[in-house]
């Protein structure tokens, strides 16, 4: 796939699948208000893929996610039939849901959740075999069906969308059907609306409360008012998208609180709005993310934030402030040789890299290989390195063969973090990139990194005065069990180098493939 060159800021959304980028002026940030690229008109990917590009055909083919009151009630006998104490009645169980497809996803996400082993293995086992096979078969055709309902505005489409986002058959789907709703929603949807927030899950509720708003316009803020105030992050950003030009002083409010999530895209997405609305900093003013947190609470407290500037349509951009990259994969490639997006691809020796289903996938048959996806500061910013702090989250795992003769990991400068997929603790170890030199290698993890999972792995990096690094690492079991693994380590400067370039890596002997999700890249404050 040919990579694409750019010399202006690019800006594109979360809901697009593709990388969004900020640049960066040394440590500080570069802001730019300017549109998402245009992208490939929904109707031509949908006719290239056999769907008619109509209301009728486009909402058939996403009601093919959502089970019928029957499958239901057969998906939830299924789910509880997993457990059973019958070997031969939990071999049938989950054949029937592999049968089943994609209506079964949202209840096997909640099964690998079950107190109950047995049940969470078997669920885990199918949502990996639909990662591999029939999430391919989607990826970014339901985009494209969620882009095309978005440009129609189609208005019978609410009640599949509010489904849908119930139980999404992506995990990275939300952002694509919150703009869907928000674009269909029309005063003939406001009771359904309202009862949605009240009995809705989380998704559910943060995309129908600014959808309300949208439909009722002043009337809704005595509905709405409270949520302003709602102990869930993710609520009260909803609430704020919905009010902010209404009831300002009280959203600013609701975004300050919200800064302090734990969760760091609600965080960005918070600050973002804060932007927006004070115009602090100026647009290409560039400023410190910790100097502009200090300077919108300032500003919070004067008349000034009784009136900001009214943001209109902008409210409802999933933006992130302080965002570098966001690369779902959801442009397939057959064989990634080159580049892809922002990412180049080198390795030792002859490997097999390619992205189906969303999923970036590492391959290599021969004894001893390295290979990787990596971006570097001076194409993604144009700077020699990366900002002074910054963090980097990442899906990431791999198949099932030859468990503990290979690793998947993440690299940062000339270190890499790895672990072993489906070994029993993991082999956690960071060492080096070309020397494969061992820098940390630590205790046992947790949980057993399942192979054919993908798990979360978060990185933040701050580089300190005298050149070393502070690594703070986590993993999260993709297994749902809940369990973490965390551990700190500072690199000196010899060994982690100037921190150009940020890698995705498979290396050691040949195996399964390496598999990674989406990627993140955010710049951070300096901690004090």
């Amino acid at each position: 796939m040919a990579r694409h060159r750019r010399t202006a800021i690019d800006l594109r959304y979360l809901a697009s699948g593709v990388a969004l980028v900020l640049l960066i002026a040394g440590p500080r940030l570069i802001r730019s208000e300017s549109p998402p690229e245009a992208t490939e008109d929904p109707a031509v990917a949908l006719t290239s893929n056999g769907i008619t590009p109509d209301a009728a055909h486009v909402l058939d083919y996403l009601r093919q996610f959502i089970p019928t009151d029957e499958q239901r009630a057969r998906i939830k006998s299924l789910v509880e039939q997993l457990g059973s104490d019958d070997y031969a009645a939990r071999e049938e169980a989950s054949r029937q849901l592999r049968t089943l497809g994609f209506s079964a996803v949202g209840a096997l996400r909640a099964a690998a959740g079950s107190a109950d082993l047995e049940v969470r293995v078997r669920a885990e086992i199918l949502l990996a075999e639909w990662e591999r096979g029939g999430r391919s078969k989607c990826g970014s055709l339901l985009r494209a069906a969620l882009a095309w309902l978005q440009r129609s505005h189609e208005p019978h489409a609410i009640p599949l969308l509010l489904s849908l986002l119930s139980a999404p058959p992506e995990t990275d789907l939300q952002p694509s059907l919150c703009q869907a709703l928000w674009a269909c929603a029309g005063p003939h949807d406001a009771e359904q609306l309202a009862r949605a927030i009240e009995q809705g899950n989380c998704d559910v509720k943060c995309a129908a409360i600014p959808a309300l708003e949208l439909v009722l316009g002043e009337s809704a803020i005595p509905k709405l008012r409270g949520y302003l105030d709602d102990k869930d992050d993710r609520i009260r950003l909803a609430a704020v998208r919905a009010l902010i030009d209404r009831l300002p002083k009280e959203s600013v409010n609701g975004l300050l609180q919200t800064l302090s999530s734990t969760d760091p895209s609600i965080r960005a997405q918070a600050a973002w709005l804060l932007q927006q609305a004070s115009n602090i900093p100026p647009n290409q003013e560039p400023l410190d993310l910790e100097i502009a947190t200090a300077r919108w609470k300032a500003w919070a407290a004067t008349a000034a934030a009784e009136h900001p500037r009214p943001l209109g349509a902008k409210r409802l951009q999933l933006t992130w402030y302080g965002l570098l990259l966001r690369e779902l994969f959801a442009d397939e490639a057959a064989s990634v040789t080159g580049a892809y997006h922002q990412f180049h691809y080198e390795a030792t020796v002859k490997a097999k890299a390619e992205v189906r289903g969303g999923i970036l996938r590492l391959e290599s048959s021969v004894e001893e290989a390295d290979h990787r996806l990596f971006v570097t500061s001076r194409e993604l910013l144009g700077q020699p390195t990366f900002p002074r702090r910054f963090l980097v989250k990442a899906r990431l795992g791999g198949e099932a063969a030859m468990p503990g003769a290979w690793h998947v990991g993440v690299s940062i400068g000339k270190a890499k973090f790895l672990f072993h997929p489906g070994v029993d603790g993991g082999a956690f170890r960071i060492e080096t990139v070309d020397e494969h030199r061992y820098l940390l290698q630590s205790p046992p993890m947790p949980f057993l990194p399942a192979a054919d999972v993908l798990h979360d792995m978060t990185l933040d990096v701050t580089r300190n005065d005298d050149g070393s690094v502070r690594c703070q690492v986590t993993i999260r079991d993709g297994g749902k069990s809940g369990r973490e693994f965390t551990t700190s380590i500072t690199l000196n400067k010899t060994d982690v180098g100037e921190i150009e370039r940020i890698g995705l890596e498979r290396s050691g002997r040949a195996g399964g493939a390496a598999l990674f999700g989406p990627i993140t890249i955010q710049a951070l404050p300096v901690a004090p």
